[in-house]
């Protein structure tokens, strides 16, 4: 048998002997006692804590989400590209006046879209903002337009991903 019920007992009716003041001592020993009593007589003694820390889940950095989202686009993945947006970016108008159609309406016109660059501007494990500098090579012009955009990311616990959530331009 394992002496350190009896041991905690024997500590916490001391305590409760030396310092009666302690209001909250009472509710506290009887919780205790009746566990250390159940270990005792009939051996269902609580299972110890797992000091196993829990395991970090490492997320990517929210560059490499910016540069998956355009490999999508150019790969013309249009529905995995409108799910990496957040449903706050989804249903803003400005940008997507008609949703979905809005948004494929739009990306069919462009060929391919470079990743020049990416910044890491701040973030946290749920919040980043990433500048990016990109060059579009459109379809039927063959013009190329470059934009620094500001892309605020946020970290969607439900799919494990970040979803761009506002983007300007700068």
């Amino acid at each position: 048998m394992d002496n350190k019920p009896i041991g905690i007992f024997i500590i916490f009716l001391g305590i409760s002997i030396l310092f009666p003041q302690l209001q909250i001592a009472l509710p506290i020993g009887e919780y205790f006692i009746h566990k250390i009593f159940d270990c005792i007589i009939f051996n269902e003694c609580p299972e110890t804590i797992n000091s196993q820390p829990r395991p970090v889940i490492q997320r990517p950095p929210a560059e490499q989400a910016l540069r998956d989202y355009y490999r999508n686009i150019n790969n013309n993945n249009y529905q995995k590209g409108w799910n990496s947006l957040s449903p706050h970016l989804q249903q803003n108008r400005k940008p997507h006046p008609q949703g979905y159609n809005s948004y494929t309406n739009w990306w069919t016109k462009v060929k391919r879209v470079d990743v020049l660059s990416t910044n890491r501007i701040s973030g946290n494990p749920y919040y980043s903002t990433v500048d990016a500098r990109l060059r579009y090579l459109m379809l039927q012009s063959g013009q190329e337009i470059y934009q620094t955009l500001r892309f605020n990311l946020i970290w969607d616990t439900n799919t494990n991903c970040w979803l761009i959530n506002n983007v300007e331009h700068l």
